[in-house]
């Protein structure tokens, strides 16, 4: 009797573990994380190298591997163009938010999955002197890797996307 209880315990007990680690890994709790993180320091939000490799663990091995050319890049029209011929990088301010203005505030939309993929819906709100009023809605598309949910591209409220902004052939996108 005395063993039997403690085997229903022990079940119960490696139930609930188990159905806490499998909300863990849902897609919108992992973009939810995710957020939450970015959202710490404006410092955190602007295209860096140190941004990018802080967030390495959340990002596809693909849009990792883009992320950090697109800096290589970058860096390399930097020392062609110097003085009165510096050019402003492509991309500036936060791929995540789609924004040079930091947001204050995401909020999570719908999200669905299916079979490996996942998308989630990002809703960011700005509240300040700079810019307003303003809201921007953009989606995160999510790859299962290794059991783990990734995040493999955004596409932004104007229906462009970072991995094919990060794939254009031409640095200056002519």
């Amino acid at each position: 009797m005395h063993t039997l209880f403690i085997v229903s315990i022990l079940t119960a007990l490696l139930s609930a573990g188990s159905s806490a680690f499998v909300a863990e890994q849902s897609p919108a709790l992992v973009v939810r994380g995710f957020y939450t993180r970015h959202f710490v320091s404006p410092k955190r939000m602007f295209f860096s190298r140190e941004n990018v490799r802080r967030e390495s663990g959340s990002l596809s091995p693909k849009l990792y591997r883009l992320m950090l050319h697109e800096l290589q890049r970058a860096e390399e029209v930097e020392r062609e163009y110097k003085g009165a011929d510096a050019k402003k990088p492509y991309i500036s301010g936060d791929v995540f938010t789609n924004s040079e203005s930091p947001p204050q505030v995401f909020r999570l939309g719908k999200s669905s999955q299916s079979r490996g993929t996942a998308e989630v819906e990002v809703w960011c709100y700005w509240n300040d002197q700079t810019v307003g009023r303003m809201k921007s809605r953009m989606r995160v598309l999510l790859v299962l890797v290794k059991d783990k949910w990734l995040i493999d591209n955004l596409v932004y409220e104007d229906g462009t996307n970072l991995v094919s902004m990060l794939s254009r052939r031409d640095y200056f996108g002519d």
